[in-house]
């Protein structure tokens, strides 16, 4: 069985390269620091709250993923999940795949841009 990858223009692929396992990512505490951070600064944009989920339903762990709520709808808005080497935005409303981005933080920001890129948050400012 032969895989084709769009980058390298339909040039077969072996299968075993499909076997790759990607572990979960968690969420590091710098990571909390900023959505905490985050979560705080954009209640004035409308945003409401984030949880971080960290196991599937049946209790396997999943790569990091953040659910975002926000004021408008009882329903998570967003998703924002680790995948590969970066992060996805998608529209958990919709189930649409808004965007991939390379930190945590661009990711946040894409959503509501209430914290400037690249700023650092300590983890003793979001207490």
């Amino acid at each position: 069985m032969m895989l084709h990858n769009s980058l390298l223009k339909g040039a077969p692929v072996p299968a075993a390269i499909s076997n790759i396992v990607v572990f979960p990512r968690p969420m590091r505490d710098a990571d909390r620091a900023l959505l905490a951070a985050w979560v705080a600064a954009g209640r004035r944009m409308g945003l409401h709250d984030a949880a971080i989920v960290n196991a599937m339903p049946d209790g396997v762990a999943a790569p990091a993923m953040v659910v975002i709520w926000v004021r408008e709808n009882p329903d998570p808005a967003y998703l924002v999940r680790f995948e590969g080497v970066g992060w996805t935005v998608v529209d958990q409303v919709r189930g649409t795949v808004l965007g991939r981005f390379g930190g945590f933080a661009e990711a946040l920001v894409f959503i509501r841009p209430v914290l400037p890129v690249g700023a650092e948050v300590s983890s003793d400012s979001c207490r």
